[in-house]
């Protein structure tokens, strides 16, 4: 029979949400399925973007395709994984994206799952890198740093915007990601779901030179605050900027009231991953991220 894929319908969420959860441990297929159910329906997670593929008017596989603010998306690989609808979703999720704003859509995969992103290897996607998330509880603080003033982004948006760009200039942190998406685009993503004003900051030397961008992240469904971003500009790099603005960023976050500091980085990126574990901060878990782009950057065959 044809397969037929297609965004869901208010009466299609409860076999959608089944779906997903399929390769769950049976016990809490229910429980996660009912939790996904409620997003959809709270309006957390958009069901536009719920791709369903029906076989003779039966579900049998589904997708989900999440659009962000500033041009980039995020995406749930076809379930259950394999198959002739894994295929169906996988072309239906890229021509979602490619009718989109969508500059870039995110996959995050955890180490055992990686074989779920074939479908979606096939019809655009690219392996980018591996995640390393790490955590430090906010105990025994470094001394707070000194040489680097720190100014509230919105005290000066348009110099805060043209310096974080700056730090995106030979990052180590998953360079596939880096697009030409105006700042304004880049910082409406990290903002999302984020208190206004962000807790954002100007780096500046004792010179008022900008020097780097620190971006907390207040916690939405866990307990622990995020390094969202911090990033030193190349003319500055070498000076140990990097190891102040995570300093500043601890102390950030204990005033803040956070008992723990999450943060993500390149698992390729070794100079980032030996000042945060002198800093404390402990891996907790690894994550594969693979890519979609608007301009075939990280396109290739599986």
């Amino acid at each position: 029979m044809p397969l037929s894929v297609a965004p869901i319908t208010a009466d299609e969420l409860s076999s959608a949400a089944r779906l997903m959860f399929t390769s769950a441990p049976a016990a809490e297929q229910d429980t996660r399925a009912g939790r996904f159910a409620e997003l959809v329906t709270s309006g957390e997670i958009d069901a536009g973007g719920i791709l369903l593929a029906k076989r003779d008017g039966t579900p049998v596989g589904v997708a989900v395709v999440q659009l962000l603010s500033g041009g980039s998306a995020v995406v749930v690989p076809p379930a259950p994984d394999g198959g002739e609808a894994s295929d169906a979703l996988a072309a239906a999720t890229v021509a979602f994206l490619s009718a989109s704003s969508a500059v870039i859509a995110h996959l995050f995969l955890d180490p055992g799952e990686v074989a779920k992103a074939a479908p979606l290897l096939r019809h655009g996607f690219g392996p980018a890198a591996t995640i390393t998330h790490m955590l430090r509880d906010l105990e025994h603080l470094p001394p707070r740093p000194r040489g680097l003033t720190f100014d509230p982004a919105e005290a000066a948006p348009e110099v805060f915007g043209e310096t974080l760009l700056a730090t995106y200039d030979g990052s180590l942190d998953v360079p596939e990601a880096n697009t030409d998406r105006p700042a304004a685009d880049i910082l409406a993503g990290y903002a999302q779901g984020q208190p206004d004003p962000p807790h954002w900051w100007l780096a500046r030397d004792a010179a008022g030179t900008p020097v780097g961008v620190v971006l907390l992240s207040a916690p939405r469904f866990h307990p622990a605050w995020e390094v969202g971003y911090l990033g030193v500009v190349p003319a500055a790099r070498g000076n140990g900027y990097g190891r102040t603005l995570l300093r500043f960023a601890m102390h950030a976050c204990d005033h803040l009231g956070g008992e723990h500091l999450t943060l993500s980085v390149d698992a390729r990126n070794e100079p980032a991953l030996a000042v945060y574990r002198d800093h404390g901060f402990r891996r907790y878990h690894e994550q594969r991220v693979f890519l979609w782009r608007r301009d075939g950057g990280v396109s290739r065959s599986a």
